[in-house]
């Protein structure tokens, strides 16, 4: 059995709790309504830049194609609020991945959308997705949500979520609890 991480039941009861708590809870909601939200006039091009980016990272394995794609400075974000990684890095991270996944399919359902001010002005596409592959002769497949923001037809940073247990517990790792000290 692989190990995948340990939480001291303190930790796990107090999150249980937490997530059923409404007394001190808050909810924030950056409305973008009110920044102004529209319809991309470039939805078309903006869209075929990034699924054109994900077929040729993920499906062709051309980093070098990927690489025009992308601005200079681009930062990619993700699936951890603390993971980030500039396009070298980003890379490095996908020839480590081809090694161990076979097989990799993505669908992607994309839209795309204009910010017209505030802090997240510009044009965006959303990608709702799914992501199959095969590792250790297990068939992997999980869903994802993938954010780009698009500059002048260039790619300028990009955001991913998805559930990373979801992925591990597939491969066969268990969640388990700490060894617990008896009196």
């Amino acid at each position: 059995m692989k190990t995948l991480f340990r939480f001291p039941l303190p930790t796990l009861i107090g999150c249980f709790l937490i997530s059923f708590s409404t007394v001190n809870a808050q909810m924030v909601v950056d409305n973008l309504q009110k920044e102004g939200v529209e319809m991309n006039p470039n939805a078309d091009r903006d869209i075929k830049i990034a699924t054109d980016f994900i077929k040729a990272v993920v499906i062709d394995e051309d980093q070098a194609k990927a690489r025009t794609m992308v601005i200079p400075g681009f930062k990619a974000y993700g699936p951890a609020m603390a993971d980030s990684s500039m396009i070298d890095e980003t890379m490095q991270g996908w020839q480590r991945t081809y090694v161990n996944q076979k097989n990799r399919k993505v669908v992607v359902r994309p839209l795309s959308f204009r910010v017209k001010t505030g802090p997240y002005k510009g044009d965006w596409v959303s990608i709702w997705g799914d992501y199959t592959f095969t590792e250790s002769g297990k068939t992997i497949t999980f869903p994802y949500t993938y954010l780009m923001m698009i500059i002048n037809g260039k790619i300028a940073g990009a955001r991913i979520y998805h559930d990373t247990a979801s992925i591990m517990t597939q491969l066969g790792y268990k969640v388990t609890p700490p060894d617990v000290a008896t009196k």
